[in-house]
């Protein structure tokens, strides 16, 4: 019997291993996945959750094998230092973040159903941020931040089979089934390059990211996903804000319309589910000028809802927006 064993359920396996185990596991020959894939597959989940520019959403994965919901949040904040007597300012923020994973992936033996893995993936976080910025011209400016992020994921799943499997491959999998749970540090370099123009009303707005990242995994559980790697990460943000003549609480209020794109450059589609989606909604802001506890200045207050779109991926975005 041909099994036909997706890159997800390795990983869960992996993840999963038995503290008892203090070498690296020999997979069986029929999984047809390397320690490589299973180690890439781990830092492709926590970033996906904790890298910057990467905003709350509720995902929605499907696939012909595999259909999950992805809870990602965060609450945090960024502020501008601008030096007295100089163009160059500072850079600082943080968030903490949170995410939540509830997949099942079938597999099948010439189409037909032979098992179903069930997943559900935690994650939490903390992540400091520090840089510079500086004028490239009248209408943008470029920033240089850099930030790390201390996380912490646990992993349970069961498996529930449709009909038996060779003896020798369902000794294997009872091997390392079992809780995982995983600490990883990361640190990022992130350029930001942000322009803006005034047409009318109207402000137009155009924002890129590039973030490269380093992602060291570490496990009591499960000693092979012991591990590091370099990953890359790609945003663009195209927005205008136009103003309203609505003036609720007694406050401005300006609407945003937005486009957005993130793409895990080089990630493998099975690791995620996807590698990239684009993201496209409404902000509606109120003028509040505050400086919370006179440590940075709070200007807006709004309200977001965007609909995310990409490959084998759909979900939204509503949530708290504070610039």
């Amino acid at each position: 019997m041909r099994q036909i064993l997706s890159l997800p359920y390795i990983l869960l396996c992996a993840l999963a291993a038995n503290n008892a185990v203090a070498q690296t596991p020999e997979l069986p020959p029929v999984l047809g996945i390397t320690l490589a894939d299973i180690r890439q597959a781990t830092i492709a989940f926590v970033n996906g959750n904790t890298i910057p520019g990467v905003q709350g959403a509720d995902l929605h994965i499907q696939t012909d094998d595999r259909q999950g919901t992805h809870l990602r949040s965060s609450l945090g904040f960024g502020a501008d230092v601008t030096l007295p007597n100089s163009t160059v300012g500072l850079f600082w923020g943080g968030a903490l973040i949170s995410g939540t994973l509830e997949e099942s992936h079938w597999f099948t033996d010439d189409s037909v159903p032979i098992a179903r893995l069930d997943v559900d993936r935690e994650i939490s976080g903390l992540r400091a941020a520090a840089g510079v910025f500086a004028p490239w011209n009248r209408w943008s400016r470029f920033r240089l931040y850099y930030s790390a992020v201390y996380s912490e994921l646990n992993t349970q799943s069961g498996l529930l089979m449709y009909e038996s499997l060779p003896q020798e491959v369902i000794n294997d999998l009872d091997a390392i089934f079992f809780t995982s749970d995983v600490t990883s540090l990361s640190s990022s370099l992130t350029a930001q390059l942000e322009w803006f123009h005034y047409w009318g009303e109207a402000k137009w707005e155009v924002d890129a990211k590039y973030s490269s990242i380093y992602t060291d995994t570490r496990s009591e559980t499960s000693q092979h996903l012991d591990t590091w790697a370099w990953s890359d990460v790609a945003q663009a943000e195209l927005s205008v804000t136009v103003p309203s003549r609505f003036r609720p609480f007694s406050q401005a209020l300006q609407v945003q319309m937005y486009t957005q794109y993130s793409d895990f450059l080089g990630l493998p589609k099975a690791a995620l589910g996807y590698t990239y989606y684009f993201e496209t909604g409404l902000i509606a802001e109120w003028e509040v000028n505050l400086k919370p506890l006179d440590l940075f200045g709070l200007r807006m207050v709004g309200l977001k809802a965007g609909y995310i779109a990409g490959d084998d991926v759909t979900g939204y975005s509503v949530g708290l927006v504070l610039k």
